[in-house]
């Protein structure tokens, strides 16, 4: 992947560089720089879960977190539409792993939209209650196949035979077990999906 950077860097240094491979290797380095950063999500999550430093560490906002993850977002895909509906203060217990589980709940929608970037968004809303505190991930693409659904809520094992196909989706799966989580699929009648990730709220133990 560092090759393929260097490479993208040296077309995009050259003077003469005709403007339609200037934009296709932008968008390569983009994609390349994308890959590396969910690489660097999965070791995140490795290392949590290997030194048992996950759920309970800490106080976070995940507003905080959620607005990190739509910023990150709109520079990956400046064309789609990145929204937040977001409350004051959404405080969770939460490691590093929610970052990253965040930020994959969006990319994974963005990247297997089916429609033109332009006409792709995806809606970040974070709230909580009493007990528990919720980040939903809605979309306007083709649908979670049921197969990607099941996996990702636990309500289908993951077999040799029957596994998903994404990355990005296993690691989010990895973290919300972690973090003592929850997730709910919603996939609308023609398009979109929806996804709700339940956690444990801050102020359940009145923080």
């Amino acid at each position: 992947m560092s090759v393929i950077l260097l490479s993208v860097e040296r077309i995009l240094d050259t003077d003469d560089t005709p403007a339609p491979v200037e934009r296709s290797a932008e968008r390569i380095q983009t994609r390349a720089e994308s890959f590396m950063e969910m690489s660097e999500h999965a070791r995140t999550i490795q290392n949590e879960l290997l030194s048992g430093n996950t759920a309970g560490v800490g106080q976070v906002d995940a507003t905080t977190v959620v607005t990190e993850a739509a910023d990150t977002l709109r520079e990956e895909y400046p064309d789609a539409a990145v929204e937040t509906d977001l409350s004051e203060a959404v405080p969770v217990y939460a490691a590093r792993v929610l970052s990253p589980l965040v930020t994959e709940l969006g990319r994974n929608a963005l990247a297997h939209n089916d429609l033109p970037e332009p006409d792709r968004s995806v809606a970040f809303r974070a709230s909580h209650g009493p007990d528990t505190a919720t980040i939903t991930v809605a979309d306007n693409g083709p649908g979670m196949p049921d197969l990607e659904a099941e996996l990702l809520t636990g309500t289908r094992d993951e077999t040799p035979t029957s596994h998903g196909n994404g990355l990005g989706l296993w690691l989010v799966k990895w973290a919300v077990d972690s973090l003592g989580g929850d997730i709910a699929v919603a996939t609308g009648t023609e398009r979109g999906t929806s996804i709700t990730v339940t956690l444990p709220s801050a102020d359940a133990d009145g923080e």
